[in-house]
This record gives structure tokens, sequence and C-alpha cells, in this order.
């Protein structure tokens, strides 16, 4: 069964400032990410900031995709992605 997904305004921001081709490579990653979320096993975010403890993470190149998943729903809610090297400090501000 396939996952709906949805985006919150943070990551449709950060999928619009990106260069097409790594929006893109995203976007098609979130999509299979969502036709294949009952089968896989979705990585929580270690030790995260109050609020966001049921934050999954996905590696896409050098981005990480930041996402909760609603089993009960059938959703997969995109929350960011950020670069794996610089913007996981401003997470935690």
């Amino acid at each position: 069964m396939s996952y709906s997904l949805h985006y919150t305004d943070t990551s449709r921001e950060t999928l619009s400032d990106l260069d097409r081709p790594e929006a893109v490579r995203i976007l098609k990653k979130l999509e299979w990410l969502a036709e294949n979320a009952e089968q896989l096993s979705h990585k929580r975010l270690n030790n995260p900031p109050a609020g966001l403890e049921r934050l999954c993470r996905y590696r896409v190149g050098p981005y990480r995709v930041l996402y909760w998943i609603e089993h009960r729903e059938c959703q997969v809610i995109v929350y960011d992605a950020i670069w794996r090297k610089g913007k996981y400090k401003e997470l935690y501000r």
C-alpha cells in the first residue's frame, strides 16, 4: 500500500531553494519512500530536539530528509531536507 506524501512549509521552502536536479532527485526518492513505507525500517533521529521525538531520517546524496511516518493515516510527512554537514546544528537550537 502506498502512503501519501505531505510537506511542511519548511520543506516546501527548502526544496524550492535547491537546484532543480537536486530537488527532483529528492522528490523521486520521497515518492519511492512513500510507495515502500510499510516494508522499510525507518531510522529515527538520534537525540532529537523537544517536539521532534518521532522524526526519522533518510539519506539522499548529501542531504538528509527528515520526516514523520504515520502508519494509521498512511502518511509520510516531510519536515525538511537538510545538508548533512551543516544544518543539523540549526535543528538543535
